[in-house]
């Protein structure tokens, strides 16, 4: 008898230990289609999703490719009673990279208006209809948004003598701010780019991305918004390597555990913005994506099963204090996950292969599901 009841103890320790360790494990995913599969056919780079967003129970993906102008965006979003891909409307640009939830809104920044150069885009869905707001004066790109100090900021690339960041308290009429170093505005003397790529939040302070390039030198530089102008800060991003697959220079960013997390191919972290550490979870591994949900922050990585880069492993890992990661689970797809998000108890991912592609790729612009309860 006591050998049973020592059988069914152990028993129960082993079944427990398996139910507290239950990552990581091989999921499965169910292939929601390709929302662009009949009006990009070839499966180019174009077809990527490059962003994936949930919306009043609809999921929203980007896609398309400003560097060889396929454009307009067809704006496609999944519903789930029904089961399938409705088409929205074409958006005048080249390219969406990327969605914001703000204020109980969808944005999305025009990557390359179809319009005049004299105004970028901005594009806000309402009920799965999308108005566009072609205000952003001398947005010749629009890389980023965020919601600041109750003003929306825009990132932006454009013609030298105009601001590359632009802020509105009523998305109508917007006040150019402009980039100091050294006292004075930034000069940039026959510079064919001034782009602002990417804003951060830490410890609630802003900051801008800078790129330009002039007189055969790249200049990479964070600016601090101080009220009426962005000032010079640090030369971080210049100290860093990347291996992404996006157009987009920083793929994902977050505050997180007191810190801004970033990735571009590689995970960093910075306490300041002024040095970042490179964070390791393997020698191939590259994360793409980035979301925080309520304490806790989750990665997308993707990790090149052979040489040929003909499949790929895509995971799913976690953290709860910035510092100890866990792997939840995994797959393989013959193209990486560029993109995802969570709802509904179900992880979604938008695939393509990215802006290296050498070929075509049947898979660009899938969208994947893989439930698991959080």
């Amino acid at each position: 008898m006591k050998r049973i009841i020592s059988f069914i103890l152990i028993m129960a320790t082993v079944l427990y230990l398996a139910a507290c360790n239950k990552y990581p494990y091989e999921a499965k995913y169910t292939e929601l289609g390709i929302p662009l599969k009949d009006y990009y056919k070839t499966g180019g780079v174009e077809r990527c999703a490059w962003d994936i967003e949930m919306y009043k129970d609809k999921l929203y993906v980007a896609s398309g490719d400003y560097d060889k102008n396929k454009g307009p965006v067809m704006m496609w979003h999944y519903d789930f009673e029904e089961e399938g891909w409705k088409l929205d409307t074409a958006l005048s640009d080249e390219q969406i990279e990327r969605f914001y939830l703000m204020d109980d809104k969808l944005y999305a920044a025009g990557c390359d208006p179809q319009t005049s150069w004299s105004y970028g885009n901005f594009y806000v869905c309402s009920d799965a209809r999308w108005s566009t707001n072609n205000t952003l004066p001398g947005g010749i790109h629009n890389f980023d948004l965020i919601k600041f100090d109750g003003k929306l900021f825009a990132g932006l690339g454009v013609v030298e003598g105009d601001a590359p960041v632009v802020c509105s308290r009523d998305e109508k009429n917007w006040t150019p701010l402009y980039l100091y170093k050294d006292g004075k505005i930034r000069e940039t003397p026959g510079a064919e780019y001034i782009r602002v790529y990417d804003f951060f939040v830490l410890d609630n302070t802003l900051y801008a991305y800078f790129y330009t390039n002039y007189n055969n030198k790249s200049y990479f530089e964070i600016y601090r918004y101080e009220g009426d102008k962005f000032v010079y800060y640090s030369d971080m991003i210049s100290k860093l390597k990347a291996s992404k697959s996006t157009y987009t220079l920083i793929c994902q960013k977050a505050e997180f555990a007191g810190k801004q997390f970033f990735s571009n191919g590689f995970l960093y972290k910075t306490e300041d913005m002024k040095e970042a550490s490179v964070i390791n979870l393997g020698d191939k591994v590259k994360i793409n994506d980035i979301r925080v949900i309520e304490d806790t922050m989750y990665l997308l990585c993707n990790e090149p099963v052979n040489e040929e880069q003909t499949e790929f492993r895509v995971s799913v890992v976690r953290t709860k204090d910035g510092e100890n990661f866990e792997e939840m689970f995994y797959f393989s797809y013959p193209v990486r996950a560029l993109s995802f998000t969570y709802s509904n108890k179900h992880f979604y991912f938008g695939m393509g292969f990215g802006t290296k592609a050498q070929r075509e790729y049947e898979q660009n612009g899938m969208v994947l599901s893989v439930k698991n309860p959080l």
